[in-house]
């Protein structure tokens, strides 16, 4: 009875623990510094003999607000009244991130630059015939320079012909303000200062319209840069290096303990190290490279290191409920494959190659092209919306099949608990606490799976970004800390449990698997 008590204290002290490290972690990033920050940028203007030809000859001197004037007429390249009489092929552009007058400078610890162009017509007359006539296809070319001082000269970084679709709508000004669409998206912040040109060859509509031709509609040109704040990749890069030695012990404990069992490795053993080296690589704080060098592959290395440690955490919990939901009558001739769970590890893969996909057509190409969008085109944002659909649709059924799953598990678990009034008591005793053990796990892996499809279907989207900032409370930066500590405290957990325990000279594996099933129904059949 002692050690049923002591052992009903450490289930008492591993929910505390992971109780208490979701809260802890959760608080960590609710009051620390937020995860990104936005600031904007009216785009001011300059006329030019040939904006085009700098663009696409890329050799050209990029245009900012000091050389304007050198090549062009920059005496009116904030006027708009002095430039109605130009084409809009002779208007160049140009922004300078971040602000001149600002005196900030761009930092490494950023991770990432990502941008939205906001455009805004004065004439209500222009919106409704753009969307009368559905002629809301933009066309532009752009060019980006970089350099690290405040004066020196802006070395050319990339080129491009860019087509985006407007979608607009009056607000309570009169204006009609179009939705922000994607503009260019840098995987790492590695230079000081950035310069934007854009040239809009014509506007919708312009060329066959006279009272839209050139400026006319036009009231601003914005752009709305996002980035990780350094406080908070300071945060994340601290968090992960203490989190990677630990894991990486645990998980070299158990494999030296597994390894030294005379018996094969059980299926939930397996899936449990894979987890444990997906969890480790995930912890790799990786990120500490774009200190040092241009990796405008870390967001999607990022990415996918997430989505296969989601993967692993998915593929465990079907396995480990798998394993306990089945009859007495079934254990005999149970074998303990992965094939024997093939369906449900179906609609994981399902899931998990839709959000590849996706992943790598978004911004695996944006790592080669900064202004690839798969939002940019109706077209495209089919395409987009169908592989999210689908990766969405398959999460959600694997939610379902777990649920349905875990009430499989608890309705043999009762099944198997009604034996027990015919053993001993002492045997009693300790059946009752496998039974409690396994209730445990159980309902640890509800609270763990919710917060891990929670997490992941949050619309951490460019308008999450836009909200970020405006308090001293971040929800979301919270729960993407909190999530993280839970994932670590979960595998930990779960590896402590699994590992074989030394009892004399032998080890012995005493944790809620399967074999806890095979032993009841031995020791009932002593009975």
């Amino acid at each position: 009875l002692s050690a049923v008590m002591a052992n009903s204290s450490a289930l008492v002290l591993m929910t505390l623990f992971v109780a208490t490290t979701a809260i802890v972690f959760f608080i960590i990033g609710a009051l620390g510094p937020t995860s990104t920050a936005v600031t904007s940028h009216e785009m001011a203007m300059c006329v030019l003999p040939d904006p085009l030809d700098r663009i696409r000859e890329g050799s050209l001197d990029l245009i900012d607000e000091d050389n304007c004037n050198a090549f062009g007429s920059g005496d009116v390249s904030r006027s708009k009244q002095h430039l109605q009489a130009y084409p809009m092929k002779n208007i160049m552009f140009y922004t300078q991130i971040p602000s001149k007058l600002s005196r900030h400078v761009m930092s490494r610890w950023f991770q990432f630059l990502i941008t939205d162009l906001g455009m805004q017509f004065s004439s209500g007359e222009y919106a409704e015939k753009v969307t009368k006539f559905n002629a809301n296809k933009l066309r532009f070319e752009i060019a980006m320079g970089y350099r690290d001082d405040h004066s020196g000269p802006w070395h050319h970084l990339t080129q491009g012909n860019v087509s985006r679709t407007l979608s607009c709508r009056p607000n309570t000004w009169g204006i009609y303000s179009c939705d922000h669409f994607p503009l260019f998206e840098l995987g790492s912040c590695h230079y000081k200062h950035y310069l934007v040109n854009i040239v809009f060859p014509s506007l919708p509509l312009g060329d066959i319209v006279d009272d839209f031709r050139g400026l006319a509609p036009l009231s601003g040109v914005i752009i709305y840069e996002v980035h990780q704040t350094v406080g908070f990749t300071k945060l994340w890069l601290t968090i992960k290096a203490a989190l990677f030695p630990v894991v990486l012990i645990m998980l070299c404990w158990l494999m030296n303990r597994l390894s030294s069992q005379t018996k094969p490795l059980a299926l939930t053993e397996k899936s449990l190290v894979v987890m444990g080296i997906s969890l480790t690589v995930y912890n790799a704080p990786v990120e500490l490279l774009s200190l040092y060098i241009d990796a405008p592959w870390l967001l999607v290395l990022n990415d996918f290191r997430q989505g296969v440690l989601v993967a692993s955490l998915f593929s465990f919990w079907i396995i480990l409920v798998g394993e306990h939901k089945r009859a007495p009558q079934e254990e005999k001739d149970h074998t303990g494959h992965i094939g024997n769970y093939w369906k449900e590890m179906g609609v994981v893969s399902l899931s998990c190659i839709f959000f590849f996909v996706y992943e790598f057509c978004e911004r695996g190409i944006q790592v080669a092209f900064p202004f690839y969008s798969l939002w940019g085109s109706a077209g495209s944002r089919t395409i987009a919306w169908l592989f999210i659909g689908i990766a969405s649709v398959s999460s959600l059924l694997y939610a379902f099949i777990l649920f349905t799953m875990i009430i499989g598990a608890y309705n043999s678990l009762l099944q198997k608990h009604k034996t027990l009034v015919h053993m001993s008591l002492p045997a009693k005793l300790k059946f009752e606490f496998l039974f409690i053990r396994w209730k445990f796990f159980l309902c640890l892996t509800i609270f763990v799976a919710a917060m891990s499809v929670g997490f992941l279907f949050l619309p951490a989207t460019t308008l999450l970004h836009w909200q970020q900032g405006k308090g001293y409370f971040s929800y979301y930066t919270g729960l993407q800390t909190g999530n993280y500590g839970v994932w670590n405290a979960y595998v930990l957990l779960m590896i402590y449990m699994y590992a074989p325990q030394r009892k004399g000279e032998e080890l012995v594996n005493d944790g809620p698997d399967f074999e806890m099933t095979s032993k009841f129904i031995a020791k009932q059949s002593q009975e």
